[in-house]
């Protein structure tokens, strides 16, 4: 991945990237990141935790900020858009 900071030896095979549930950016309404559906929101007091998986079935753990233009209404069952910054991601081989 362009951008994402690469831990370990580059090879061909399998490799794990690691994003901090607060650099992940969740939308409502938009298809320009990976889909997602919620399993779970939760209120924190200052943030919300949202658990979600992908299509082929990875876990997500996702933190939004209180006030956070998509937390009002977010819903179990419901698909989100998930996006995240490379610079804030690492790579471990």
């Amino acid at each position: 991945m362009r951008g994402v900071p690469v831990h370990g030896a580059a090879r061909p095979g399998a490799a794990t990237l690691l994003l901090r549930p607060e650099r992940i950016r969740l939308a409502r309404g938009r298809d320009d990141g990976l889909p997602a559906t919620v399993t779970d929101v939760t209120f924190l007091g200052n943030n919300f935790h949202v658990a979600a998986v992908t299509p082929r079935g990875e876990a997500l753990s996702i933190r939004l900020p209180f006030g956070h233009e998509a937390a009002p209404g977010l819903s179990r069952g419901e698909t989100v858009s998930l996006t995240f910054d490379p610079a804030t991601a690492h790579l471990f081989c």
